[in-house]
């Protein structure tokens, strides 16, 4: 993936008042991993699937009308 992933996760953490600890416990790592991560911007589908979900949003594949064509569920929810 490239760094546009690590934008829009800023970007939905933000909107959605999620701080880097809780996305940090949801994806099982310290601050300093999320914060690895986000440089690098190498997320998995499902990893941005967790964090969507964690968000209160949801991840999808959608055609240029904006119909979704594929949800992109995670393989496990975050509670």
């Amino acid at each position: 993936m490239s760094k546009q992933a690590s934008i829009a996760i800023k970007a939905a953490t933000s909107l959605a008042g999620v701080d880097r600890k809780q996305l940090a416990t949801m994806l099982g790592t310290s601050t300093q991993g999320v914060a690895d991560k986000l440089s690098r911007g190498r997320w998995t589908a499902d990893e941005l699937a967790r964090v969507a979900e964690l968000c209160g949003y949801s991840l999808a594949i959608v055609d240029g009308n904006g119909r979704i064509v594929v949800p992109v569920l995670p393989t496990t929810s975050v509670d």
